[in-house]
């Protein structure tokens, strides 16, 4: 039986130009916080709406290829970058160590994607948040509240942070520590809709633990995917 080997191929039209001259991003404030990345243009407006609008040469970013990002964090842009170059998330730590998982690192950067309007990079995040999850592990406090500070009501990741922590009852005690109001709202009615976690209300969370959890990802890619339909 041959065995199965991943296709890197793609059409030349489909290859990313990285030649010319690269884009300074700018992030931070202050001479101790500041810091330049240098990307090619056509790396970050390949998923960012942000960057494709920003780089038009009508706006003063597209002519001097230099786009200021002064209330974002320089740390976790570097982390935007690496996955930008490598379709990967830095995140676990260097020793091994199972420390939370990376869930401050996967969540900092989903924000980071809301702000740059990058559902692909929100999509990425999700799978690996629910892997971490599969190995029986849940965000801490400060975690969901940086997805419920960061984010819109409605927001998918607003759903997997109430989902993880539903699912999460039975084994040990919620530890809720200044919980952000909107998600000790969403979580209660989640608690009061689903009660008991019988058979068929696992049934919902099957994704969480098994398969693709396509009903987390941006709309826009979950409609690609044809997991919702135009109307939703």
């Amino acid at each position: 039986m041959a065995a199965i080997l991943k296709d890197v191929r793609c059409k030349v039209a489909d290859g990313i130009k990285i030649g010319g001259k690269p884009i300074e991003v700018i992030v931070g404030e202050g001479l101790s916080n500041k810091q330049s990345f240098y990307v090619h243009e056509a790396v970050l407006r390949q998923s960012s709406s942000f960057f494709n609008t920003a780089l038009n040469k009508e706006w003063k970013e597209g002519q001097e290829h230099a786009v200021e990002l002064p209330d974002y964090d320089a740390c976790v842009f570097e982390q935007y970058v690496q996955w930008l170059y490598t379709a990967r998330i830095a995140c676990m730590p260097a020793n091994n160590e199972q420390s939370n998982y990376g869930f401050g690192r996967l969540t900092r950067l989903y924000v980071l994607g809301e702000k740059l309007m990058d559902p692909a990079l929100q999509t990425d995040i999700i799978n690996a948040l629910v892997l971490a999850r599969r190995s029986d592990a849940i965000p801490i406090n400060r975690n969901v509240n940086t997805i419920y500070e960061g984010t819109p009501v409605g927001s998918p990741a607003r759903k997997l942070m109430v989902d993880m922590h539903v699912l999460r009852q039975g084994k040990n005690q919620l530890k809720l520590i200044a919980p952000h109001p909107d998600f000790l709202l969403d979580l209660v009615t989640s608690l009061l809709h689903k009660r008991t976690l019988s058979d068929e209300v696992r049934l919902e969370f099957a994704e969480l633990d098994t398969g693709v959890p396509a009903s987390y990802y941006p709309k826009a890619i979950a409609k690609a995917k044809g997991v919702v339909s135009d109307g939703v």
